[in-house]
């Protein structure tokens, strides 16, 4: 790809997400976010996960994000008061420029709520120029193909990637570009960079913890003492560093893997379902799940056995591992219980890298970027329309959505089986 269209991509994909950011805004960027970000401005990190917030919550995230959250926050406000005059003495000097910009960015919160969104639009044009480059990378050497512009516009203009973080603030994308760099650097033999940002990718949301079997799969043969251990070390500096100011006493301060297990087993609700169409959506919608959240990841843990037993003999494979991987985090979007709707974002990166291996994982792609898209405005039917509102949150509904994501799952699975089969 030439360079100037490259570059055109990405301008015109950062463009269209900022614009798109000033309209709307879900609730948790309010609610949560930036309330996170104030509390650090006003008090200090330390003692952070302690703090009760909107419905007497304690912050779920790992710090990484908080800082991101925080730093984006602080610019905002910052600028917020330039930006404002800048676009004031546009309008008092130049007669033809429209009022209207001053009135509609002067609305209450409306540019902070942008501020605190700019990581995730950040976010994707990065995991897009990830998959762009692990995909050329995974090309078989001399080979012409549009796959990897193919995959680049695929993440760049991806509706519901963008629906999730420029319009909805979701951060869900921060971790997945940072996992797919980590995959990009981790075959290129850049061992301490990948894992760096491996490190970074669990700091940022402790969901894609479901991608290390798979890292560690590939990166096994590649291990030596030296590596284990500067891979140890690397790990460790990083989790102390980013938990460092957040931790009360000297031992959290050295030991801060406690803290993040903590925070990463902690969950808003028990439901079998936080608005994710899955599985137990269809068989108990609205139902707790006590009775079930054992058998759930007893099944999901069943599969990813499967799964790395049948990759293992093909573990040097990066195509194959990913593709494994994509199966894998779909099976347990369906399968797993307190699964939000924005947790189905993993799939999407991986499916799309797994089409070098198969160019039939590339319609699954698309298949799950309109189920996602689907699954996200039932949860927020941000245009308000009523009929598509009602219609996709009937459970009838939801049940026929649920069966075709069951079967193209199944189909997924034997597709998959069917690549190992052709590598033998």
């Amino acid at each position: 790809m030439k360079k100037k269209l490259f570059f055109l991509l990405i301008l015109s994909s950062f463009t269209f997400q900022l614009f798109l950011s000033f309209f709307e805004t879900y609730g948790d960027v309010g609610l949560y976010f930036i309330p996170w970000a104030k509390s650090i401005e006003k008090i200090g990190a330390t003692g952070f996960y302690e703090r009760l917030f909107y419905q007497g919550t304690t912050a779920n995230y790992p710090p990484l994000m908080i800082y991101i959250l925080t730093i984006f926050h602080q610019l905002g406000m910052a600028l917020i008061k330039p930006i404002l005059n800048f676009f004031w003495y546009l309008n008092t000097t130049f007669s033809f420029f429209p009022s209207g910009i001053i009135t509609f960015l002067n609305q209450d919160k409306l540019l902070i709520h942008s501020f605190v969104k700019l990581p995730n639009i950040i976010a994707n044009i990065f995991l897009g120029v990830g998959v762009y480059y692990l995909v050329k990378l995974l090309l078989p050497k001399k080979t012409k193909s549009n796959l990897p512009v193919i995959a680049l516009i695929s993440i760049l203009f991806n509706p519901v990637l963008i629906f999730l973080s420029a319009l909805w603030g979701q951060v869900d994308i921060v971790p997945l570009a940072f996992i797919v760099w980590s995959f990009y650097f981790l075959f290129k033999k850049s061992y301490r960079i990948s894992v760096f940002l491996l490190s970074l990718a669990l700091l940022s949301k402790q969901t894609v913890a479901l991608v290390i079997p798979f890292y560690l799969l590939f990166f096994i043969n590649k291990l030596t003492v030296k590596r284990i251990f500067e891979s140890l070390i690397i790990v460790y500096l990083t989790f102390v560093t980013i938990y460092f100011p957040f931790q009360k006493t000297f031992f959290d301060k050295l030991f801060p893997f406690f803290s993040y297990l903590k925070v990463a087993l902690l969950f808003s609700s028990n439901k079998v379902s936080m608005h994710a169409y899955n599985f137990w959506q269809m068989m108990a919608p609205g139902a707790n799940d006590n009775g079930v959240r054992l058998i759930a990841q007893i099944i999901v843990g069943a599969f990813l056995s499967l799964v790395l037993y049948r990759l293992w003999k093909n573990r040097n494979d990066m195509k194959q591992v990913i593709s494994g991987l994509s199966v894998f985090a779909l099976f347990s979007f369906i399968f797993l219980t307190r699964m939000h709707e924005r947790h189905l974002a993993i799939v999407l990166p991986f499916f799309l890298i797994a089409s070098v291996l198969d160019f039939r994982f590339y319609w699954i792609f698309i298949f799950e970027t309109i189920y996602f898209l689907i699954n996200m405005y039932a949860a927020w039917p941000i245009l308000g329309i009523d009929f598509l509102r009602i219609t996709l949150n009937a459970q009838p509904v939801v049940n026929i959505l649920i069966i075709t994501q069951l079967a193209i799952l199944f189909l997924t699975i034997i597709s998959w089986a069917k690549t190992l089969k052709n590598k033998k």
